[in-house]
């Protein structure tokens, strides 16, 4: 438990250095705008696809498998989500350690970590995280099922929850809404290999839902245990680079989960 503590003493104490801070200009009441916190999923597809080009880019070895170590292709994950957010999000320097750190902190996340941080949640965000996570996990495999459900979880955020509670539901929703739209249609392509025998039986035991959840756990885990909710009080800069933050960490926890599936 000393341990956990020190761990996460030690990140906040990180962000809080480096931390920018609104500006009289910036400064704005309101929480983030609907359409900010709905195209944090479209965005992070995006970046899943050029994550994927880099990847493919690697030389491999004769099995199919990388030719690089974990801690290189963690290298060109970071690399490249943060290039993406710096052309996509236009962010100012000042925001731009925050990704960084939003990346770091989801690489190095692990099971117990990550409970730990969830216990921060409210009451009603854990409800609703319980019936997102079951989606995620259960056996339901019908697009449009798991649409409609995810749909029912949506409106129960915006009728039970407020302010940046709502936020944090909302944006984690969102990466769940297009994260198996991109998982069911791409898994296949991210499979690396050439033996068509093993590509059908990878295909057969690859799981695309566990990388929803690890997408919609990354985003969650972003906004909740980032120490950046002050963004959402900064106007639309802020709000940006709240965004970016949470889209760092859906992104940086699925491709994570992917390569250990896969390679």
């Amino acid at each position: 438990m000393k341990t956990l503590f020190l761990f996460w003493a030690a990140i906040l104490t990180a962000l809080v250095i480096s931390l920018p801070s609104c500006n009289n200009q910036e400064q704005n009441s309101g929480i983030a705008p609907n359409e900010v916190k709905q195209e944090i999923g479209v965005q992070h597809n995006e970046c899943l696809d050029l994550i994927y080009k880099a990847l493919q880019a690697i030389p491999k070895i004769r099995s199919g498998e990388l030719a690089i170590s974990q801690a290189e292709i963690d290298t060109v994950i970071k690399r490249t989500t943060v290039e993406y957010v710096r052309n996509e999000y236009d962010l100012t320097k000042e925001y731009m350690p925050l990704v960084e750190k939003s990346i770091d902190n989801q690489l190095a996340l692990n099971e117990s970590l990550l409970e730990e941080m969830f216990n921060q949640l409210s009451p009603k965000q854990k409800e609703l995280y319980g019936e997102l996570d079951l989606i995620l996990t259960d056996d339901d495999s019908d697009m449009e099922s798991l649409q409609k459900r995810i749909a029912a979880v949506k409106d129960k955020a915006y009728s039970e929850l407020q302010g940046e509670d709502l936020d944090v539901m909302l944006s984690a929703i969102s990466v769940a809404e297009n994260t198996l739209y991109y998982w069911q249609e791409n898994y296949v392509q991210w499979i690396n290999t050439q033996d068509e025998n093993q590509l059908s039986e990878m295909a057969v035991k690859f799981q695309w839902k566990a990388l929803g959840k690890a997408d919609f756990n990354g985003c969650a885990a972003a906004a909740v245990g980032g120490g950046v909710s002050y963004l959402l009080g900064c106007g639309p800069v802020g709000w940006k680079a709240w965004a970016a933050v949470c889209l760092s960490g859906a992104v940086a926890g699925s491709v994570e989960n992917a390569i250990d599936q896969l390679w």
